[in-house]
Formats: C-alpha cells, structure tokens, sequence
C-alpha cells in the first residue's frame, strides 16, 4: 500500500481526511521499530505534521479545527461503530476516521486558550466543535475505534511496510475516553504544571532549550511517572544531539504552556525597558534605553524624557541630567545603571549586559533592538565584551570577520551578519559563552530559513540576484514549489532545485540564470526522500503600482531646503515645483557638450540599462510595502545590482537618485538617521523657449508598468521622444517627450489619466539669503557630543582629534540618539550651526576662502574629490530639470573622481556659482548699471539691439534689476563696448 504523502504549502484547505493522512503519516510513519505509546497533540506538532513553519503553530491549530468541526450528529457519527462498517472503511487504506480519533486527544490534554480552564472532557470537546451549550457526546464506541485502528497498524506493520504500532495504554477506570486520555502527552494534570512552573520562571514567552529543561530539572519530581519518563529520554536525547520524538513532543509541550503562562500573566503593570540602538555615520552603533511609563517615588539619579515619537509603547527615554545618553550607555555596559534606574535590575537588558554578549537585529529603517533571546532569522549585530570576542568569533562562520573597537571601553563591536552563521555555544566548543542566553538555542528539530533576501510586504522581494537563499543544516537537499489555485484547491508545483552554496554547509542557492519570482512559494529541505522541514514565502517581483508609502506625518520629518538649510517634510519636498506651467528654457546642445571635459551621456534612461530597471524595480516593490528603507539597507541593494557601485560612487549615486526626482532624503525630528521613501510620479511640463513647444519629463519613481504606458500614450498621440542625457553613468535621466504645444499636451493628458501635471518655478523664486540658512551662536541642545570633524586634506569627516589652529575653520558634526546630527561652522570665535551637511559644508567652504565648485565646459560646475559640499537639493533638482541633463558622480582622466551638475547655460551658471558663494553685487557695480540705464534714456542717438550673447549675460544678473532693464532695452551705440566691459567687471 503507497504511503501517504502530501504537497508542501497546501495543509490551509485541507479537510479532515487529508489532516488524517498527515497525522498518520507524522507520527506513525517510519522505520522506528519502538511502538508509538503517547501522542503530543499541540498546535506545534499539527504545524510539523502539516509542513509548516514553528511560526504557523496557532494558524495549523484554526485549521485543523475547521477541518474537524461539524454538526454534533455527524460528529457523533464519526466516532461510532458504523465507522467501522466495510462500506465506511474498507481496511486496505488508513481509517477515515483518523482526523476525529487524534481530536479526542488533542481535546484530552488541550491548554487550548479556549478551553486552558476546563477541566470537564466533553465540555472541552465542546467548545472545540462550537456547539451549542448542554450538547452531548456518548463515545461509547471511542475505544472500539482505538483498537481498530491499533490492529490496522500492526497489519501493516507485518506486511512490511514502514508504519509503526500503536501500543494503547491501559484505560483505568474511564473506560470509555481513557485511551484518548492517557495517549495524549503531556497529560492535561501535567501541563498545567508545566505551565505554572514556566510562569514562575523568568523564561518568558520565548525560553531558550536550556532554560526549559533546567527548569524542569529542578521540579521533575512533581511530575507523573509517565512525563519523567519522556523527559529522561528527551534529556539525553539533547545531549547527544539526536532527534528523537520525545524530544520533538516535549518541546511542543513547552512552548505551549509557555505561550499561556505568559498570557495569564500579561497584565503585569511593571516599567518596562528596551535597548535599543541607532548608527552613527562610522557605521558603529549607539545604544540607548527607553521606556514605557516612569517610575514612581524618589527622585531618580537618571532622567526619563518623554518622546514626541514613542517606539510602540516606550515613550520615554533614559538620558543623564544633560539630556545626553552616552552617559547612560556607558554606565549601562560597566553594569553600573541598575542602582540609577529602578527595575533595570531586573530586566533582560541587566542580564544581558552580565553575560556580557549584546546581539541586536533591525527592527526598522534605522533601529536596531537587542534581541534578549537568539533570533532564528536575519541579521544580527554584536556588542561583546573583549574577553569573550575570541571566544564569539570562533561561533561565527562564513566570511572571515574581525571584531572593531567599539565606543565604549571593554567592549568590542562586530558588524552585521546572518543569524544562521552563528553556532550554537556548547561547553564543548566555547565554555565561556554556553551560559549566555542569547546565544541559547529556542528551536527543536530541523529547521528551514532564508538566509539574505529583502523582505518585503510579508514576503520578499522576487528579483533574480536578490533571492533568499535557504538554510537548513539537516537537509541533503532544497527544493522550490509553486502553489496555485485550481478548482479551488491548492495545488503545489514543483519548479527549481537549489544547489549547495561552495564551503557553506546546509546553504542552498539558485543556479545561474534563475528568473524573478511572483506569488507564493514553498521551500522544502528533504533528506532521504522526506520532507524535514518546510517554508511557505510569498514573493514580489515587479511593482504593480506606484502610490508609495509615505511618513504619516511628514512635519516629523525634515528636508533639505534653499531658502533654510532645512524644512519639514511634505510642502518642502515638493518646493521646487509649480502648479502652472514655467517659465521658458533653453536645451544646451547636447551634441556640442558631449566634446567637452565633462561627459555629457546620451541615452542613459532607466530603459536604456537592465541594472538601473531592476534597481527601480526593487525599490519601487520595498516602497509600496514600506515606508522608507533604511540608508544602510539601500546602500546593501544597490551594492547587488549596480556593480559599479562600490568606494568613492556609492554615496554619490544615492545623491544623484534623489537629485534626479527618484527618491526622497528624509530625517528624522527627534531620532537620528535617514530613511529614503520613493516620489510618486508626475509630469513635469516645461516650454520651451526657442520651439514654443512644451517638454513633458515623466518625474519620481516609475516603474517598468508606467514607464511603458506612459511611452504607448504618448507615441499614440504624436509626441517625440527626447535622448535622456546624463553625466554620471550611475545616475539615469527620467524620460521626457516633446509636444507641439500645450494644447497637444492636454489633449494626451486627458486620455493619459494616470499622472498629474506640475510645472517648476524658477531658481531664483526658491533661494534666500545664503547667510540665512545657517544660524549664527546657535547653541547645540543638550545631550549633543562632537564625533567627527571636516578633514581639508582628506576631504571627508574623520574621528574628532585635538582642536583647531587658531587661523582654521573648524566644520564639526556632533550627534545624540534622540536627535538629528547637528553641525557647527567654528571660525575663530564665530560658531555658526545648521542641521543640513550640505549647508554645514557649503558655508564652512566660504569662511575658509576655498572654492566648493568650478565651472567646466560651457555649463557644468564640477566638485572634485569624492565628498564635499552639494547644490542643495531643490535647487539641484531644478537645474536639471531645466537643463535636461541630470548629475552625479563621475570619473574621467581630465578632472579625476568628481561630483557634477548641469545648468541650462552660462548665465544660469554664472547665477548659481556666485550664489553658491554667498556673494552679492556690490554697491559700486549696482551704481555702474544703474548710470548706463539712464544712460540708455537719451533720445536722438544711434541705437543698436544688444547683442543675443550680450543679452544673455545681463539677463543671469539676477542681483541687479538695471542690468536685467537693459537686456530688453535698445541703447546707444558707444554704450555697447561700456555694457559689456560692466558684464564682464560683474561676472569676474
């Protein structure tokens, strides 16, 4: 007879004889020879009999409940003797009654949170079934089915197929239900003490194996002989590394009373704390406490600051009397804040800090949370004390790592890694980490994860390069299935074996060539034709729409910013944008500047390079599912689809993304770190001052889906493609159309609804006094330490190191957990602060006397080096929106590594660099134009139009209304040769 198998991923809609099968198949399915004498029946092992994940316990347990609910008669039914009849079961396949006889047991000994405090049998099957109150169930043939279902196992058994027997306890006095009773482990008597004793304990919801068991140790004379008898086994089991099923069934009975012991006791009112840390731009990490409520009583030595933005429900944080929290963290990691703080003591956070290995995963775009028990899956972060790292090094595998410094004296920081490179700390591997309880495995039995990947909207991202691989130390081999619908069944498909990944064991990865995924999958780890443990995942590919996620509250957030270094999010992000049409521009040549120093690319589209498309792809898919991603996981992707981006490109590639309208820098009011969202797209209409035609630039972040409709739209209606033109070659241009005018474009528009329209406003409309935006004596909040400090010859922030020269501009950059990063302009005993780096840099360049930006070529300003100051950020959008031509990093022999952006021609550049430099027209220039305008007054000369040139120029002297006259003007002939020398004068 063929043994029962199942698909993988499927169990959701499986009815009761399919739950049947599955049990038969997990429990009595094997070549074991010992008889089955108990059954653990939890929502753990129906999640292991049906393939799911440990994480799935509680939907397998709603699942097999509605497989087995039915009227009382048709339960009845099931267990009666006419389930026996040749015409129900006819012996040559399993019993179909299978699915009610392991209910009974499940119902026997459930702690089920419905029925936790029942102690009536029938009463409890009761309100499993959901029927109504007083309905009974005689079971007076219970036992008949037990037997019959014993013999049919020991038949088979003889026959020579793989099933293990059944031996039935005896029933004692309950003669009816007492094999159901008794079969079940752990009986109802000893979960209850299994689940006060874990209450007691300081375990948790989550105990680690060795917390469980040791706790057990200690009351195993309180438990049945039976239970002791499991555990002795499960005990040395564990020790000798052998999976064994009393070890699977006492670990499924563990969780569960662990799992209802904290429930029970989930109105515990304490304080609670959270460590939790953020990055400074090193890449260290900068721990802090917060909590949720504040401790009553005395006065405290520390000060609890209440947040404008809570993390879930801590809303206060722990600072020194400054408002700083290195004090805290400092005091924190000597084992010397618990005497300050009441009730730290007590907290994990204490514990951890004494077994003196701190392991952190990422709970947001910007935050990492100590993880009091080991994570099963992810990436992780360490903070160790210096006299274990050799000890935790030796538990990491993969690629060779070394512990750095950290900012904190005895401690030693190791960077982000997979959880799953991490060992188990056994007294036989590494002694002096085998107590510390992060590092304590929480699972029994094979195990199947991802190892890598983006996650993203409850599954992960499906583009080819950036799957998930699969873990699973127990399996030979991984294999993929794809689940799909038909006749309203779930059906799964086999699609893809992985292969084993080089020198890492139990690591299984794509071949090359894979394409992107879309939908639900099943991974399963096999090992000698058997399922050993299984993964559901629901994969996205290409984004379907493009309405981002953005902050709920943007005035949380701030923005770059002309007129100020920084505004609040929202109206800010989109200041550089009109709700009419522009005024006109002029295109540069493009095929002119192509021949200059500075490269103009042409074609340089998302559409024209397969890696830009997916990098879109992928952030669009993080976007719609997120609000924001973090700067070091943005850093990470685009590392594994642009393969040029690595050293001096990388940060400049991000800038040139956001400049060019893709994405959006945002940082937080109250927190450090920025977070990047997507900008939802619109069309930008620009006239054009030549062609009168209008240029239409599809803006934001598209998609693959609305860059294609768009392109079809369009071509229907008769517009033509312009070249999209950059000069970075990491930096793509946004496509753009040219229409024949703007009522052409509106008539497109309108049969084109998917975007808005916008217009752009004029640089000169957004700026404001350069002075302006960087405050002068400023005083730094409280709580703010200096970090780094502007290195002039290295070009970049560094470690801060002793003072400056008396003569030297000092741009320094202090920091604080509850805050954005702050930064001071020190010249002589002027101090002047901004929140911008951009701006922070912009005046440091001026006060020292060194020029940020050169003119190169005919319209573009180059920065040399691979950090320095930028065009802030609206205004660098609407240059190269007015130019059509974006900016970015580049490298060429000419200029070396550099940072460039474009203008749309000489006066328009000649207009930025001076404002860039906060320079003004001087009085005496202003008198000169203000003499030859009314020198252009007379009447009765030879006049002459100013030339087009000449016309130009006057018109990018925006500081000086006179000369902006005289460009429209004609004037007297011998004033031609004063104007231009003026210009010229001005212009130097």
């Amino acid at each position: 007879m063929a043994i029962p198998t199942m698909q993988p991923g499927v169990w959701k809609d499986w009815d009761a004889a399919a739950w049947g099968q599955a049990l038969l198949r997990h429990y009595f399915v094997g070549h074991d020879a010992r008889p089955v004498s108990r059954l653990s029946i939890s929502p753990e092992e129906l999640a292991k009999a049906a393939g799911a994940s440990d994480g799935e316990a509680a939907p397998a347990r709603d699942a097999f409940l509605t497989a087995v609910r039915c009227s009382a008669a048709a339960f009845r039914r099931h267990l009666s003797i006419a389930s026996l009849e040749r015409h129900a079961w006819n012996r040559h396949g399993p019993p179909p009654f299978l699915a009610y006889l392991f209910f009974t047991c499940f119902a026997a000994a459930s702690l089920d949170a419905d029925t936790a405090d029942e102690g009536v049998f029938r009463e409890r099957l009761r309100q499993l079934l959901g029927h109504h109150e007083g309905t009974s169930y005689a079971l007076g043939d219970l036992s008949r089915l037990w037997e019959a279902f014993a013999a049919w196992l020991e038949g088979r058994h003889d026959a020579g197929e793989p099933y293990r027997t059944l031996s039935l306890p005896d029933r004692g006095r309950a003669t009816l239900i007492g094999y159901s009773v008794r079969l079940a482990f752990p009986r109802r008597e000893d979960r209850l003490k299994l689940r006060a004793l874990l209450a007691a304990s300081s375990a948790g919801p989550a105990p680690t194996v060795p917390e469980a068991f040791q706790a057990i140790a200690r009351a195993r004379d309180r438990f049945s002989t039976d239970f002791r008898h499991v555990f002795d086994r499960a005990r040395a089991a564990l020790a000798s590394g052998r999976d064994v099923p009393e070890l699977q069934a006492l670990w499924s009975a563990i969780l569960e009373a662990a799992a209802l012991a904290d429930r029970r006791d989930s109105g515990d009112v304490r304080i609670r704390y959270r460590l939790l840390a953020q990055e400074d731009e090193l890449g260290r990490l900068e721990p802090f406490v917060v909590t949720a409520g504040v401790p009553s009583g005395t006065r405290h030595s520390a000060q609890f600051s209440p947040l404008d933005e809570p993390f879930d429900q801590f809303d206060h944080l722990v600072c020194a009397t400054d408002g700083s929290t290195g004090l805290i963290a400092n005091l924190l990691l000597m084992d010397a804040l618990a005497d300050k703080v009441p009730g730290l003591g007590a907290s994990p956070i204490s514990r951890a800090v004494r077994d003196g290995v701190l392991l952190f995963r990422q709970v947001d775009s910007a935050t990492w949370e100590l993880a009091v028990t080991r994570p099963t899956e992810g990436k992780v972060r360490a903070l160790v004390q210096s006299r274990l790292s050799d000890a935790f090094m030796r538990l990491v595998s993969g690629p060779q790592r070394h512990p750095r410094e950290a900012r904190f004296e005895s401690w030693c920081e190791v960077a982000a890694f997979d959880v799953t490179e991490l060992a188990e700390a056994r007294e036989s591997t590494a002694p002096e980490l085998a107590s510390v309880r992060c590092l304590q495995r929480i699972e029994i039995g094979p195990q199947l994860q991802l190892v890598g990947g983006v996650r993203v909207d409850g599954g992960y991202l499906g583009l080819s390069g950036l799957l998930p691989e699969v873990y699973c130390a127990e399996a030979e081999h991984a294999s993929m299935f794809r689940l799909s619908e038909e006749s309203g069944k779930r059906r799964s498909t086999h699609i893809a074996t992985l292969e084993p990944v080089g020198e890492r064991p139990g690591v299984f990865g794509w071949s090359p060539g894979h394409g992107d995924l879309e939908g639900p999958y099943v991974f399963a780890g096999t090992r000698d034709g058997r399922v050993v443990a299984p993964r559901e995942v629901l994969f996205h590919s290409r984004g379907l729409s493009h309405d981002y996620e953005y902050p709920t509250d943007p005035a949380r957030w701030l923005v770059e910013d002309c007129s100020t270094d920084v505004a609040p999010a929202g109206l800010a992000s989109e200041i550089f944008l009109a709700t009419g049409i522009g005024s006109p521009t002029r295109l540069p040549a493009v095929d002119a500047l192509a021949l200059e120093s500075v490269h103009v690319l042409r074609n340089r589209s998302v559409d024209d390079n397969n890696e830009h498309d997916r990098l879109v792809e992928a952030l669009a898919a993080i976007l719609m599912a997120r609000k924001g991603i973090a700067e070091s996981e943005l850093i990470e992707i685009l590392g594994k689809i642009v393969r040029q981006a690595t050293g001096f490109a990388v940060w400049g590639i991000i800038r040139g993304w956001v400049e060019a309208g893709y994405l959006d820098c945002l940082t937080r009011r109250q927190w450090r770190g920025r977070v990047y969202f997507a900008r939802r797209p619109q069309l930008v209409l620009i006239p054009d001052a030549d062609l009168g035609s209008i240029r239409v630039v599809l803006h934001g972040l598209a998609p693959y889906r609305l860059r294609s409709a768009a392109r079809e739209a369009f071509s229907r209606a008769g517009a033509t493609p312009l070249s999209a033109s950059s000069l970075s070659p990491y930096v793509p241009a946004p496509q753009a159309w040219r229409f024949t005018s703007v009522e052409h474009v509106n008539a497109s528009i309108a049969e084109y609804r998917e975007l808005g329209t916008v217009g752009m406003r004029e640089p000169e409309e957004l700026v404001g006094d350069f002075d302006s935006a960087v405050s002068d004596e400023a005083p730094l909040p409280p709580g703010y330490e200096c970090q780094r400090v502007w290195d002039w010859a290295a070009g970049g922030f560094r470690r801060a190191h002793g003072s400056a020269a008396p003569d030297e501009v000092r741009i320094e950059c202090h920091t604080r957990s509850n805050g954005p990063d702050r930064y001071t302009i020190v010249a002589g005993c002027r101090r002047r602060t901004t929140l911008s780096r951009s701006w922070a840099l912009l005046d440091g360049f001026r006060l020292a006397g060194r020029r940020a930006f050169t003119p190169v070529g005919s319209v573009a300003i180059v920065r040399s080096g691979d950090d320095g100051p930028q065009v802030p950020l609206p205004i660098a959008r609407v240059i190269g929106l007015r130019a059509g031509i974006v900016g970015g990093p580049a490298e060429t022999a000419t200029l070396g590594q550099h940072y460039a952006n474009a203008t749309d021609g000489p006066s328009a550049r000649r207009w930025l660099l001076a404002w860039l430099s906060g320079s003004r027209a001087d009085e005496q220039v202003a008198r000169r134009f203000a003499w030859l305008r009314a020198a252009t007054d007379a009447r009765g000369l030879d006049t002459v139009p100013i030339p087009a040139d000449l016309r130009r120029r006057l018109r990018g002297l925006h500081a000086l209304p006179d000369a902006l006259s005289i460009a429209e003007r004609r004037i007297p002939r011998h004033l031609l040769a004063h104007v231009r020398r003026a210009v010229a004068l001005t212009e130097s």
